[in-house]
């Protein structure tokens, strides 16, 4: 595996066991609740909707639409990759990674970011 060295390593998720979430959820809670993360020297924004007692984004990052389940289930790639957000944020500058702003069809302005060395 070819990692930056400020890139850390990925949570295990398999087994997915009762505590995968518990576990999740306190990464997301350290790195973006706690830690209150800048970029471009602006606090990352993390919009307070909750859902089943957690913000909607922590459930964007570790889950995914299944259409024929008609609801979200665990995303073991997306889950097992949460830890390293926060350090692509805070090294948005390193030639490994790409970011990019993206006008939603709702008009609000997202930004993007990749990771483009990391390979498995």
């Amino acid at each position: 595996m070819n990692f930056p060295c400020w890139l850390p390593k990925m949570h295990p998720v398999g087994p997915w066991t009762g505590k995968t979430y518990y576990e999740l959820y306190q990464i997301f809670r350290n790195d973006f609740i706690l830690s209150k993360p800048l970029f471009c020297g602006k606090k990352v924004f993390i919009f307070p909707e909750m859902e089943d007692g957690k913000e909607k984004i922590f459930w964007h990052l570790t889950t995914r639409d299944d259409k024929k389940a008609k609801q979200r289930l665990p995303d073991l790639r997306r889950s097992e990759r949460l830890p390293w957000i926060k350090p692509i944020i805070d090294n948005f500058l390193a030639p490994e990674i790409l970011v990019w702003d993206y006008e939603e069809a709702s008009k609000d302005i997202h930004t993007y970011f990749f990771s483009k060395k990391v390979t498995l």
